[in-house]
């Protein structure tokens, strides 16, 4: 696996040595490597087998999905998110969002306010209105609490999910309010990065 070439592009970094890429399409392999050896039982045991095959699932399909844009989060060179969105003219659309410890037993802490954040200041460079996803409702950590907690509104669903909206104003508000604590910080004309060296570090011994 060490001897693949896989790049992706440093976009930003905040504390607690987090740092967000952009992965493009040569990145595939590697995200179906990644994907295959994260054992999130090990990482963070004792939750059901169903929350277990919610967060699996979104995980693998966020690092696999081939459309839609992927941003891949590390901490301390290890990768520990990713975050899938689509960009329309008039929305950005997350199609799927995870993280997981960096560390067996240990949550990495801001993993997916920081992807967000990174999310938020892309869709403020652009012209689109909204940001729009669909929110699972029996998946492990509450995210539906979480993108309330970011501003999102909720607009209707199912038993299994919940549409969730926000806006320009409220990501204004968002990203100003979460500023001084993660320190998000954008990294302009990166050089690519050999992300392969990143895939051995996804699990524990």
């Amino acid at each position: 696996m060490n001897s693949l070439n896989f790049k992706g592009f440093h976009t930003a970094s905040a504390g607690s040595g987090l740092n967000v890429y952009k992965l493009t399409e040569r990145d595939r392999e590697f995200t179906k490597k990644l994907a295959g050896s994260i054992n999130l039982p090990k990482l963070m045991p004792g939750l059901s087998e169903s929350q277990y095959q919610i967060w699996n699932d979104t995980m693998k399909k966020g690092l696999t999905r081939l459309e839609g844009e992927k941003l891949l989060l590390t901490q301390g060179g290890i990768p520990c998110g990713i975050m899938n969105y689509t960009e329309a003219p008039y929305k950005f659309n997350v199609n799927y969002t995870a993280t997981w410890p960096a560390e067996a037993g240990k949550r990495v802490p801001f993993a997916g306010k920081t992807l967000f954040l990174e999310l938020f200041n892309r869709f403020l460079k652009s012209n689109a209105q909204i940001v729009e996803l669909l929110g699972i409702k029996y998946a492990p950590f509450d995210p539906v609490g979480k993108y309330l907690e970011l501003g999102f509104k909720m607009y209707g669903g199912d038993n299994y999910h919940e549409l969730m909206r926000t806006n320009r104003e409220q990501v204004c508000k968002t990203t100003n309010r979460f500023r001084d604590l993660i320190k998000l910080k954008s990294i302009e004309n990166s050089e690519d990065v050999d992300l392969s060296k990143l895939v051995g570090q996804a699990l524990p011994d």
